[in-house]
């Protein structure tokens, strides 16, 4: 996959999405690339603060909008939303969540996303959430060994969510390891699902 002269729209259902899930990749995609960001729920509260704090580094320019968490709508308003961003931006990679998922939300975006990107070349890179279902078929891997403290460091942005367990930092070290990934020589990385990849 080529990692330079690509417009970049990361997508997250939640204010910690991407920082969760992409934060490394987003911080080697932006030395070279152009890298928007959008969140669906948060607009007008602390995380949303929380996000461009986290996230100022790697997204320069990040929307936040106000769906309800837990409750996600498959509206044409939110669809439209990505399809403006793309025609916009002149997107050509989005990045964002994957069906294969726990969580509600994150599977509405997925589907936000690919309603959106229909009859586009737009390539799509879901992200391994840590509500992944075990059968994430991961077919990318990117080493963020070097970008890791810097992802530490935006997660204890989210003080309103450093609460939970799996913000502990022994915890997302242990889940950025992949055994094929080690058996390769990769220390930490984030994986991904590519749906659809395209060079023109």
């Amino acid at each position: 996959m080529k990692m330079t002269d690509r417009r970049v729209l990361a997508v997250g259902a939640h204010p910690d999405d991407l920082t969760l899930g992409c934060y490394g990749t987003l911080a080697k995609l932006a030395e070279h690339n152009e890298v928007c960001g959008l969140i669906l729920s948060g607009a007008g509260t602390k995380q949303a603060q929380e996000a461009h704090d986290a996230l100022e580094g790697v997204c320069p320019m990040l929307a936040l909008r106000d769906l309800p968490p837990t409750e996600f709508p498959s509206r044409n308003r939110e669809v439209a939303i990505i399809d403006t961003l793309i025609s916009e931006f002149e997107i050509d990679t989005i990045i964002g969540h994957a069906p294969w998922d726990h969580h509600q939300d994150h599977v509405t975006t997925w589907r936000m996303i690919l309603a959106a990107s229909r009859r586009r070349p737009v390539s799509i890179l879901g992200f391994h959430a840590i509500s992944a279902t075990p059968d994430f078929p991961a077919n990318l891997a990117v080493d963020i060994t070097d970008q890791w403290e810097a992802k530490l460091a935006a997660t204890r942005c989210h003080k309103s969510q450093c609460h939970k367990p799996y913000f502990a930092p022994g915890y997302l070290e242990a889940w950025h390891h992949d055994k094929r990934a080690t058996a390769a020589g990769l220390r930490l990385v984030e994986l991904f699902h590519i749906f659809q990849e395209w060079w023109v």
